[in-house]
């Protein structure tokens, strides 16, 4: 019997677990119907559920980024000295890198330099270009003549933590000499340097210089400055710092000629409102200067500026701003999608986050047409950063990556190759790669087109009314076939305009800047002039000069004038021919040496003539107390120096080196006058 209740007790326990683990299992399923029945609201572990938005995990970063405690390093003033618009946009990449490295930066032209807020406690990057004789640009020279005052109280800046870029040439005798000297200046008036002096060369690769230098900028001037809380409840997604409006049918283009900024209440990027402060001048005459057209063009072209009121000195630079070629332009307009007689409006973003003081980059009302061939750089050489911004806008992931790189330090070489040797433009790389953009994002990314500067080849005295310039037409093989630059092709669509319709004027956009060159005060010095090619331009200047002041009876005495002409055959590139040699028969010219580096067996240079003529040159420079002016290519002024070094150490019997500081003397004389490019 014993055994017999103890087989029940047993039988009875195996059912009761099954009985357990049944209903533990019915649990489950219960549960589980549940949960999947329930709102998402009623469960706080749901992604919908408000609770969740409301208390992040602590395995959320971007969560945990919004928890962290908002701190600003506070303003960093952006200054630049520009002449072209480069250190301009320098300060506006810089702003956009401050800006996301948690910086409040303020952009600022120099041209507004106040020294009576400039002495109150500030952080600050001067981008300084140097342009001439190692003289400042047009807007930054109120800015250093303050500062390189010598009756300058020592510690007045000494509230000021700064750096400096330098923009400049090597093939220059005064490389960097602004950027150098502000830093030298802002130095010993008291200022701290907070960052290393930098500068870049244009003769290399001015922007990876630039690049270059700021890689530790940002990292170097946090360490160095304290960082304060700020408020960012109103802080909003960054977005494009404009809007843009498509005008209705019949809205007017705003009135460009006679444009004052200060009435629009609008602020307006450097270039953009250099360009507004030129005059619409007629250009009344073209012509082809070549003998023949196999190996190039150069043409003379004259601007009517008498009626606007120009005046201009003898020798000075004009500056003349190209257009877009009509037939890029109008394949632009269709890819955007839109008419070219379409007018638009640009208006500041509000809702926009950035930091940065917005700037209009365009003045509007404005139509398509004239934002597409005036301002849009379409052609120009493209900039890493332009390069930049464009891959922003690209959705095809292995070629944003492609454009990423060749902006980048790795991407140097190809970059080089790819787009600088290959001579592209934003255009180019727009439609090669079928990029596709919207005319918003296309005026975010554009740089504006600059100015292109012209030696005078006119006298004021002779021609008052007119400016004259000669151009040497400039192509450039892409993609298989040879185009001409932005420039070149603007003044060549000049030149088949007046050969179609004779006596008919086109329009220019131009201003005058002052060069180096000036005829000097004492007439009676004599004059060398070396100037092959289109160098020549600012002698046709002084000749003319000589030859109307003689005819008009001005009693002075004239010193003689050499001239050394170059070009490549006597009946080919042989520019202001006839005109030379009246000249030469007239006795304005007194001495007239012409090489010709294709006629004969041996190439003859400029600077092969003057060797020979060592014993001529070294009297009229030392003895006589000539001076002597250069214009044309900087490879050329190089190596007309190095000939007049050993001009010099034959005229004193002394050596080379010594020769050298001898002709470096004249310079820093200003006798010996250099007015060089590329």
């Amino acid at each position: 019997d014993y055994s017999i209740n103890l087989l029940a007790i047993e039988y009875m326990l195996d059912n009761l677990a099954y009985l357990l683990i049944g209903a533990a299992i019915l649990i489950i399923i219960v549960a589980v119907i549940l949960k999947k029945t329930a709102s998402p609201k009623d469960d706080p572990s749901s992604p919908d559920s408000p609770k969740k938005t409301a208390s992040p995990t602590k395995n959320d970063p971007k969560k945990e980024e919004d928890n962290k405690p908002k701190i600003t390093y506070g303003p960093i003033y952006l200054y630049f000295g520009s002449q072209t618009g480069t250190a301009a946009n320098f300060c506006k990449n810089l702003a956009e890198e401050a800006a996301n490295n948690q910086f409040q930066p303020i952009v600022t032209d120099l041209q507004e330099f106040d020294p009576d807020t400039f002495v109150a406690p500030r952080v600050a990057i001067f981008c300084m270009a140097t342009q001439g004789e190692g003289e400042p640009t047009d807007n930054a020279e109120k800015f250093f003549k303050y500062i390189s005052a010598e009756d300058r109280e020592t510690g007045i800046f000494k509230n000021l933590r700064f750096t400096v870029f330098g923009l400049g040439n090597k093939q220059y005798q005064f490389y960097n000499a602004m950027g150098k000297k502000t830093d030298a200046f802002l130095d010993k008036l008291g200022g701290e340097r907070i960052y290393r002096y930098g500068e870049g060369d244009d003769d290399g690769s001015l922007e990876d210089d630039f690049n270059e230098w700021k890689v530790e900028l940002w990292k170097t001037l946090k360490e160095k400055i304290q960082p304060v809380a700020f408020d960012a409840s109103k802080k909003t997604e960054e977005q494009l710092p404009f809007n843009l409006i498509m005008g209705e049918e019949g809205l007017k283009e705003v009135e460009f000629e006679n444009f004052e900024e200060e009435k629009t209440g609008k602020e307006y990027d450097f270039q953009v409102k250099t360009f507004l402060s030129c005059n619409k001048v007629k250009v009344i005459k073209a012509y082809e200067l070549r003998q023949n057209n196999d190996e190039g063009s150069t043409l003379h072209i004259e601007f009517d500026v008498g009626s606007c009121g120009i005046k201009y000195p003898t020798a000075a630079n004009l500056c003349v701003y190209p257009e877009n070629d009509p037939k890029i332009v109008e394949a632009m307009a269709e890819r955007l999608g839109v008419k070219l007689e379409q007018v638009f409006i640009i208006e500041e973003n509000k809702e926009n986050a950035s930091p940065i003081k917005f700037k209009h980059p365009v003045p509007s009302p404005i139509s398509v047409k004239t934002y597409l061939s005036r301002f849009c750089d379409l052609q120009g050489a493209i900039k890493k950063s332009t390069l930049k911004n464009l891959a922003k806008y690209v959705k095809n992931e292995e070629l944003k990556e492609k454009l990423l790189k060749l902006t980048s330090a790795a991407g140097k070489e190809d970059f080089e190759k790819e787009i600088s040797k290959a001579n592209k433009g934003l255009y180019d790389i727009i439609v090669e790669n079928d990029i596709q953009l919207d005319l918003k994002q296309l005026i975010f990314v554009a740089d504006t087109i600059k100015p292109r500067y012209f030696t005078i080849a006119s006298s004021s005295a002779k021609n008052p009314e007119t400016i004259h310039i000669c151009a040497s037409l400039l192509e450039f093989k892409v993609e298989g076939k040879w185009r001409p630059g932005m420039a070149s092709g603007y003044f060549r669509r000049m030149l088949e305009h007046f050969i179609k319709n004779p006596g008919t004027p086109v329009y220019a956009k131009v201003s005058v800047k002052e060069s180096t060159f000036a005829l000097p005060v004492d007439s009676n010095r004599p004059l060398v002039l070396v100037g092959p090619g289109a160098g020549l331009a600012p002698f046709r200047g002084f000749l003319h000069e000589k030859e109307h002041l003689i005819k008009i009876g001005e009693n002075k005495q004239y010193g003689e004038i050499t001239l050394y002409f170059g070009c490549r055959k006597s009946d080919s590139d042989y520019i202001y021919k006839e005109e030379l040699e009246k000249f030469h028969q007239e006795g304005i010219i007194n001495k007239y040496y012409k090489a010709f580096s294709r006629e004969g067996e041996n190439k003859c240079y400029v600077q092969d003539l003057m060797k020979k003529n060592s014993a001529e040159l070294g009297v009229t420079l030392f003895d006589q107390n000539g001076l002597l002016y250069i214009c044309g290519s900087i490879r050329m002024g190089n190596d007309v120096l190095k000939v007049l070094n050993q001009v010099a150490a034959d005229h004193f019997n002394i050596s080379t080196l010594a020769g050298a500081l001898k002709v470096k003397q004249l310079e820093q004389d200003k006798r010996i006058i250099k007015e060089l490019w590329e």
